[in-house]
């Protein structure tokens, strides 16, 4: 069975994962645990804001470089790519530390997404957006305000 792909706008696209991971007012001891249901997710309104407004920026970002439409297609390949970019800009150390973590809750938006509407979900690992991040701040390709 060919799978199906994700359709819609950028936005369209970011308010299904967002609606997979954020939880308004669950405990925090709940999004750290791993054995509970809202383990990686978000219940910060504001933080979820922050962090869908950097996945839009990213999609677009995607959507111009790439010709990609479909956010189930994004590899690793292409966050580093983004990072990259971001990083010519001699970004603060705040901004790209805040880019690199909804980067991270991409992540586990897609893992999620994947394993629910997949009998074979796809796998996505973005662990080298940690490893730019380090190098950036190792290198001083960030600015420390």
């Amino acid at each position: 069975m060919e799978k199906e792909k994700m359709r819609g706008s950028v936005y369209y696209q970011t308010a299904v994962l967002t609606k997979l991971i954020f939880f308004e007012g669950v405990k925090k001891s709940d999004r750290t645990n791993p054995n509970h249901e809202h383990y990686g997710c978000v219940s910060s309104f504001k933080t979820m804001e922050s962090y869908r407004n950097v996945w839009n920026n990213f999609f677009n970002y995607l959507k111009e470089h790439f010709k990609l439409k479909n956010c189930e297609l994004i590899t690793d390949e292409h966050i580093k790519s983004y990072i990259e970019y971001k990083i010519e800009y001699y970004p603060s150390k705040q901004y790209l530390e805040k880019i690199t973590s909804a980067l991270g809750k991409l992540e586990i938006a897609l893992n999620r997404y994947s394993k629910e509407k997949y009998q074979f979900p796809i796998i996505y690992d973005f662990k080298i957006r940690q490893e730019l991040l380090n190098n950036a701040r190792d290198l001083k390709l960030v600015a420390n305000n």
